[in-house]
């Protein structure tokens, strides 16, 4: 596919609508309409409605479920996950390199060589970590023991910067 091709077609889909995408379906938003603009050139490149007060609860029970049932997956089985996402990214690095230069004002070589494989590479990084990090006995002084020992603290909500989002979506 030729690179004016894509840019029309990643352009065609960010003027559709956008709303949300709760549980794996996509709803119109209640809030507020506002542009996303493209820092680099001031465009407006979508627009966006924000989700009500309803709709983010309707998330975050919805992100609380699936943890829930990534808690419950046998090890090996979120690594084979995290590893497909991991790929899926790859393959789609073009579209996404492109999406994350008009929504940050990235230059596109900078997003496609820096930005997707580093993504890339820490889902592959924690897909490959899942059945290899232990508890450990930390350094404590003479007669005590002291353990660390990981637990997941559940779902949490990010507010991330703008230069590097799918890194730091991947980080989170």
């Amino acid at each position: 596919m030729s690179e004016i091709t894509l840019l029309a077609e990643v352009t065609a889909f960010l003027r559709q609508p956008h709303g949300q995408f709760i549980a794996g379906h996509r709803e119109a938003g209640h809030g507020a309409p506002f542009a996303v603009i493209n820092p680099a050139t001031g465009e407006a490149i979508a627009e966006i409605t924000a989700a009500d007060v309803g709709q983010a609860d309707r998330a975050m029970e919805s992100a609380r479920q699936a943890f829930n049932q990534w808690r419950e997956m046998p090890t090996l089985a979120r690594g084979a996950l995290l590893l497909k996402l991991a790929d899926t990214l790859a393959e789609h690095r073009e579209e996404l390199a492109l999406l994350e230069s008009v929504s940050m004002g990235k230059p596109v070589n900078d997003a496609l060589n820096i930005d997707v494989p580093g993504a890339a590479h820490i889902l592959s990084w924690y897909a490959e970590s899942v059945d290899k990090i232990y508890d450990e006995v930390a350094p404590a002084r003479p007669g005590a023991l002291a353990t660390i020992t990981r637990q997941p603290i559940g779902v949490v909500a990010a507010i991330v910067p703008w230069n590097f989002p799918l890194d730091l979506a991947s980080w989170k």
